[in-house]
């Protein structure tokens, strides 16, 4: 008889009486993917994975500090700062939307970048990490010229370092978003021949694949350092002041290319200063999106209306289909999205984090996931789904080290 088959045929009142002396987030979310009968044992209440991770503020309180130094030379910045709790907001559960001040839940990757522009696999609950190489051993890096924000702008993971010896990490970077590998340890990045502006990466099938911006997706062969074209060019469909973001998601086995359109309003004024002097929101919006569907044997993105069960959660970190039947509070058929246009919010000197929320698939509406407000220049919200409840691959955002 299997484990989970023991756990499913305790009593429920001694399950329930395990689940109310958990004390963090964490230790409930391990504890739910346990088993059916054990996630039916957490009260209604709790809030479901995934959790949007909102805006951290001690950055600015860091910066205010500095500020007050200049000028008080009494008052002391510490340089090591206790590692803050981060605030996470449930999508499923009902309708009550709890903020827990909790620190990341055990099971997720994030790649972290530190002030040397060095770059770390970290696990934030346990502090494991691995090293990657520096952000100055990427190919065609002016060594004065590093910005540790911009030089990467995703990592993908192909498994978790602790199963396997052989982790690749498949970097974007470059502002001609190239596209580069390395393992744990390794001297430098080795980069694999793409054109130009990758849009988004994926590690699926045991393979890396990638699509540009003009939607056409390759396939990565990181032996001999080259990528081979697997499918036409996308259709256009986006018109006038709108602006397409590009991602790539695994669901039920299938590949599939989701394109946000924005309405970016950034190029249409000459006087550019004038426009933004007393702007307090970011000049773009999300209007819409589009899913396609791999067809390998045809070797062409066709259509998808439909996302039946399934749910999206898209970001600056991984790209993630979700089932939605065991998540009360999930909509099915929905995009949930955050705001990751770093190119509109930065050219707008307005933190990110406004641009967000839940687009249906069916009536073409927008909704918000998150009532609050959560906004941060360096680091917007962004997704955190525990391993056991995901269906994609690993991936992780690169997080600046001093946001921690």
């Amino acid at each position: 008889m299997s484990c989970q088959r023991e756990m499913d045929q305790l009593p429920d009142h001694i399950s329930f009486l395990i689940s109310e002396r958990l004390e963090t987030v964490s230790d409930k979310c391990c504890f739910r993917s346990l088993s059916k009968s054990w996630r039916a044992a957490l009260p209604t209440f709790f809030a479901q994975p995934p959790f949007l991770m909102l805006s951290e503020s001690q950055l600015d309180s860091f910066e205010n500090n500095k500020n007050k130094s200049e000028k008080d030379e009494k008052v002391e910045v510490n340089p090591h700062p206790r590692v803050p709790l981060r605030g996470f907001v449930g999508m499923g559960g009902d309708d009550k939307q709890l903020v827990y001040n909790i620190e990341f839940p055990e099971g997720n990757w994030l790649i972290a970048i530190d002030l040397s522009v060095e770059i770390h696999i970290l696990n934030p609950f346990s502090r494991v990490q691995f090293h990657l190489p520096s952000v100055s051993k990427f190919e065609n890096v002016v060594n004065q010229n590093i910005d540790r924000n911009c030089n990467v702008h995703k990592v993908i993971l192909s498994s978790t370092p602790l199963i396997t010896k052989d982790c690749i990490a498949m970097a974007i970077h470059h502002h001609k978003r190239l596209v580069a590998i390395a393992r744990p340890g390794d001297p430098s990045w080795i980069t694999i021949q793409t054109p130009y502006h990758i849009d988004d990466v994926i590690f699926f099938k045991n393979q890396f694949y990638v699509v540009i911006v003009e939607g056409v997706a390759m396939v990565c062969d990181i032996v001999d350092r080259m990528a081979s074209v697997l499918t036409e060019v996308l259709p256009v469909s986006g018109i006038g002041l709108q602006y397409e973001l590009k991602y790539l998601v695994e669901m039920s086995v299938e590949l599939l290319l989701v394109v946000k359109f924005l309405c970016d309003y950034n190029d249409h004024y000459e006087d550019y200063d004038e426009f933004f002097h007393d702007i307090k929101d970011p000049a773009y919006k999300t209007d819409k999106f589009e899913v396609h569907r791999l067809d390998i044997l045809d070797k062409k993105w066709k259509g998808l209306l439909n996302l039946g069960n399934y749910c999206l959660f898209l970001g600056f970190n991984t790209s993630i289909a979700i089932s939605a039947e065991n998540y009360p509070g999930l909509r099915n058929n929905c995009i949930y999205y955050t705001d990751d246009y770093a190119y509109g919010y930065m050219s707008d000197k307005i933190p990110g984090g406004i641009d967000m929320g839940v687009f249906d698939l069916e009536d073409k509406t927008i909704r918000p996931h998150y009532q609050g407000v959560s906004n941060c220049y360096y680091s917007p919200p962004l997704w955190v789904i525990p391993i056991a409840h995901s269906e994609s691959s690993l991936s992780a955002p690169p997080v600046p080290a001093a946001n921690y």
